[in-house]
């Protein structure tokens, strides 16, 4: 049985669970934030708040219990994000350190495939912390501490969120030789199998 498979499919579907939980109690959308976004909200998108479903932390102009819960909830997902990222940096220093003592007994050419998947799984790594963690983090707090940031940089944040489910395979793709190829030149493997099925063909021979 694939236990450390089972054992990775619960520690997500945790995550999930305890994510979830920290949205529920901690950054619901409150009747006090709707009334404090509405007017702007309104004036910028021309939609109403009340039809919309958010999380979102207010952090003054409220009461302390919203500002309590509101600092709970942004500082227990950063940690959650933060040993998450730990985790993935301590385990991919152990698979190279794994990957170049078992060299001396693999192949080269397995090796090599190997260092190229985990360099392809670094990148994918790397993408969601710089368009996802970093962005909700600035706009979390931006809000906290205060700092007025432009309209532009929350825009911009947006979009960073919204491009991770298009560069997340793009790393795999670019990185890994055959899928790179197989991008850049679509046409060269039918060229090569029409190429061969014809000479093969100009080699068989004809009787009468």
């Amino acid at each position: 049985m694939p236990y450390g498979l089972v054992l990775s499919v619960i520690y997500v579907i945790v995550h999930m669970i305890i994510w979830s939980l920290i949205d529920y109690f901690c950054l619901h959308s409150a009747p006090e934030m709707r009334n404090y976004i509405r007017d702007p909200f309104k004036e910028l998108y021309n939609e109403s708040i009340d039809d919309i479903n958010f999380v979102a932390g207010l952090f003054s102009e409220t009461s302390p219990e919203i500002v309590q819960r509101s600092w709970a909830g942004i500082l227990l997902l950063t940690l959650i994000a933060s040993y998450s990222m730990t985790l993935y940096f301590v385990l991919g220093y152990k698979i190279i350190t794994g990957l170049n003592i078992e060299s001396i007994t693999m192949s080269k050419q397995t090796t090599q495939m190997q260092k190229q998947l985990f360099k392809a799984l670094t990148i994918q790594t790397i993408i969601p912390i710089c368009v996802s963690f970093m962005p909700c983090s600035l706009s979390f707090y931006g809000a906290a501490l205060r700092i007025d940031f432009m309209n532009w940089v929350y825009w911009i944040s947006a979009i960073a969120v919204s491009m991770f489910p298009f560069l997340d395979p793009m790393a795999i793709i670019f990185l890994l030789p055959a899928l790179r190829r197989r991008l850049v030149n679509p046409l060269n493997k039918d060229r090569n199998s029409v190429s061969a099925i014809t000479h093969q063909y100009s080699e068989t021979p004809v009787g009468i």
